[in-house]
């Protein structure tokens, strides 16, 4: 997530306004680093029910943090409204609709992926709760070998058995011209992998790679080749 809000926040950055931004997780982490590191001022909205783990996490960053008594997505509401009634005063930081973010990984994680692979692979994994990332790095991949394969996981129901298949991230930047395969897993699944990748090799995820390491070993059955596997880090790894 780091290259995402560094490019986000650090698209104007003769911007002298204050940034807004409601969310958790490793998006949050990284906006607060970036900001403390530009000298950007960073207000950050967090719901109230989230960790004091987390919320520890963001002492060592000069930012402003409130914390309120509303579900995320109606924080999320709320500071937009903010922003667009103090345009001089506010920025919104909005990983969702912002076209940087995408871009982000276009520009960035792809070039990378390519070079470590030396041109060769086969396909690319990601989870869904990030389109962003998924989207952007099989435009910049795609752009270099279009047969290389763009390979979707989502969780096919989450943990009140509401089937999301995208997400709740950032679902508008799917693109379906851009994905070749939709391969969803249930939400045992994805623990499952999620547990089979720490016993292996001590890595931690979260369910969404657990779901794209899932996604992969499956598609290992089907084609040859270097399969790349995209797992976003939890905060709680930090």
């Amino acid at each position: 997530r780091d290259r995402a809000a560094f490019s986000m926040i650090a698209a104007d950055n003769n911007d002298q306004r204050t940034l807004l931004l409601a969310d958790w997780g490793p998006f949050a982490l990284s906006a607060a680093w970036i900001a403390a590191k530009i000298q950007r001022k960073l207000e950050l909205w967090l719901p109230e029910d989230v960790s004091n783990a987390f919320t520890e996490q963001l002492v060592s960053y000069d930012i402003q943090l409130h914390r309120v008594n509303l579900p995320l997505p109606e924080l999320q509401e709320q500071i937009r409204q903010l922003a667009d009634l103090c345009p001089e005063q506010y920025r919104l930081l909005d990983p969702s609709i912002d076209p940087e973010h995408p871009m982000a990984y276009c520009d960035s994680l792809a070039e990378e992926i390519w070079e470590q692979c030396n041109g060769e692979l086969s396909a690319l994994v990601s989870g869904t709760d990030s389109c962003a990332c998924l989207m952007g790095c099989a435009t910049g991949l795609k752009q270099k070998n279009p047969d290389i394969l763009a390979v979707a996981a989502p969780i096919s129901q989450d943990f009140y058995g509401n089937c999301d298949p995208l997400g709740s991230a950032d679902p508008e930047f799917y693109v379906p011209q851009l994905c070749d395969i939709l391969s969803y897993c249930s939400l045992r699944d994805a623990k499952d992998a999620q547990a089979e990748l720490f016993q292996r090799i001590g890595l931690p995820c979260g369910l969404i790679g657990g779901a794209a390491y899932h996604a992969a070993k499956s598609l290992k059955k089907e084609i040859d080749g270097r399969i790349v596997v995209i797992l976003p880090s939890r905060y709680d790894c930090f």
